[in-house]
């Protein structure tokens, strides 16, 4: 099992942060490089994974910021309600109708390290 080192944990948080003030200077594309590099060297910074899920969408590579959704609801459930909430589904779905959306299958699923 392989754990993710104190320094690549500190150096992905730098880049999250990164992303953070890309994002808030609007710089979509550098806030996505900055959010990859966070979840390269801390693959379990459920953070980085739902804003770059944010920041694909708001490119239009919509197939993989689901992707990036799920891995962020797989590692914190909180993120579904996060969600729900963005996309102003309240209205339109349950949260028991949008949980196999962001779900892995049984078969593919992946194994938490």
């Amino acid at each position: 099992m392989n754990k993710t080192s104190v320094f690549g944990k500190a150096k992905g948080a730098s880049y999250y942060q990164d992303g953070l003030a890309f994002d808030s200077e609007g710089k979509t594309q550098e806030a996505i490089e900055a959010y990859r590099m966070a979840v390269a060297l801390d693959p379990e910074m459920a953070e980085a994974h739902y804003n770059l899920g944010v920041n694909l969408a708001f490119q239009g590579n919509f197939d993989e910021a689901i992707r990036c959704w799920r891995r962020a609801v797989w590692l914190n459930g909180n993120f579904t309600q996060d969600l729900i909430t963005a996309f102003d589904l309240d209205h339109e779905l349950k949260e028991s109708d949008l949980i196999p959306i962001f779900s892995f299958p049984k078969k593919f699923s992946l194994s938490k390290p």
